[in-house]
């Protein structure tokens, strides 16, 4: 009896030193830099996208234009500033049309919130 609580005794004990090893591993492990560039390159296209987005949209609600992403090529491709390292296509597309959708309908909702009043403005809000 004595010999069978030892030998489950040792075994939890070999279990415990080889499992404890790879668990710490596993916590401590960083993330890939393929991962981490991954997301830098769909932060990058959310900005380019987000300021494009912001030109056109401050251009459209100047001229009085009707609101329409879809009518701008780079909207519409996508791929502004995109680079082969940038990892898939489609994800940085889809991050750089987000971003414009967003800056482009801030920028024009706050043309239309000032009307006319930013006419005689320049970009940083002082008379020309």
């Amino acid at each position: 009896m004595r010999t069978r609580h030892r030998f489950i005794g040792f075994a939890l004990a070999a279990a415990f030193l080889t499992a404890a090893p790879a668990c710490v591993a596993t916590l401590t492990t960083r993330p890939s830099r393929s991962r981490d560039y991954g997301r830098e390159a769909q932060r990058r296209a959310y900005e380019n996208g987000y300021s494009l987005g912001l030109e056109k949209g401050r251009d459209d609600g100047r001229k009085g234009a009707r609101p329409d992403v879809e009518r701008y090529k780079e909207f519409r491709n996508g791929d502004k500033g995109y680079h082969g390292r940038d990892g898939d296509r489609r994800e940085y597309r889809d991050a750089f049309r987000n971003g414009f959708s967003t800056g482009y309908g801030e920028a024009y909702r706050s043309n239309a919130r000032n009307g006319d009043r930013d006419d005689d403005r320049d970009d940083r809000g002082r008379r020309r």
